[in-house]
């Protein structure tokens, strides 16, 4: 799933985390490299979610509990 969202062959990278209950992938800043982190951004369904010290990306596909 994640080599998938990674590769850059999609821009649905919440609907492809969702049926695995993930809501939100979560990192240090610093952490991350880059070019993860410009994947992440061109994901039409994952939102970036500000905070101090951290990167956030909420799924907006999560499934419900």
């Amino acid at each position: 799933m994640l080599t998938e969202l990674l590769s850059g062959t999609s821009r649905h990278g919440g609907a492809l985390l969702g049926p695995l209950g993930i809501r939100y992938v979560v990192a240090e800043e610093g952490d991350v490299p880059p070019g993860v982190t410009a994947r992440f951004a061109d994901q039409v369904d994952l939102d970036l979610v500000p905070a101090g010290g951290l990167v956030i990306y909420r799924n907006e596909r999560a499934l419900p509990r």
